[in-house]
Parts: structure tokens; sequence; C-alpha cells
């Protein structure tokens, strides 16, 4: 890549380059005199907005769902506020998983919508229970 001093010089040496030529009186030879290089134009242009190359991301590896929701709430959460024993806990949380949308949440790795889909889920699953005895 020529640095700007460099172009300056290259421009300095053509401008006089074309004005020593000789010119031919009555002819027209297409050219412009002291015209512009459209063509470095467009090469400088397209450099102003050429984006960097990012390098690649690396994904995140997909957390299970039952790790993402023991580390976002805690056992007081699964116990106080969705109400269910502490012995059932592990149970819910296969029960939970075993939902499609456990997949989704797990990816989206969003504390609220993990609160949000326990809180279905527990609804749920209480219900369940009380079929089962």
């Amino acid at each position: 890549m020529k640095s700007n001093y460099e172009q300056e010089k290259l421009d300095e040496y053509a401008l006089e380059k074309a004005a020593k030529t000789p010119k031919i009186i009555g002819m027209n030879m297409g050219t412009i005199p002291n015209g512009m290089d459209f063509i470095r134009m467009g090469s400088d242009l397209a450099k102003i907005f050429k984006k960097e190359k990012e390098p690649p991301k690396k994904e995140n590896p997909i957390v299970p769902f039952k790790e993402l929701a023991k580390t976002n709430c805690d056992q007081k959460y699964f116990i106080n506020t969705l109400k269910i024993k502490p012995d059932e806990i592990e149970l819910f949380l296969d029960f939970c998983d075993a939902d499609p949308k456990s997949k989704t949440i797990a990816t989206l790795k969003n504390v609220l919508s993990t609160m949000d889909f326990l809180l279905e889920k527990s609804i749920t699953f209480k219900k369940q229970i009380v079929l089962e005895k």
C-alpha cells in the first residue's frame, strides 16, 4: 500500500509528464487536460467504505436447560416461589427438560424467560402430580 507522500509524488510526476508530451494542435485526442483519475478515486472511495473483516465469532456452547435453570434460579426460588418440594426439584427439572421449548430457552440464556418458563411448567407439573395421586 502506498503512503500519501508516495502517491503525491506519483501524481506530480504524472502531471509533469502530461505537460511535457507534445500536443497536436487542432486534433482532439479524447483526453481531458489535467483531468481526474476516476479509477483511483473509485478505489479510494471503496477503501473508505470497505469493512474490515471481523474475526469469526465463537459460538457459545449450548448449556443444557437443567444447568441453566440451576445456575439462574436458586433453591429458594423452586421452594418458595414455585412451591415445589426439595425432593421433587430434580424430577421437575427433568419434566421441564422434556418440553421442546426448553431447548429454545436454553439457547437464549435469558434469566427472565427461564423463570417465566419454569413458572408455567410448575403449574402443569403440580396438576400432573395431583392426578397421579
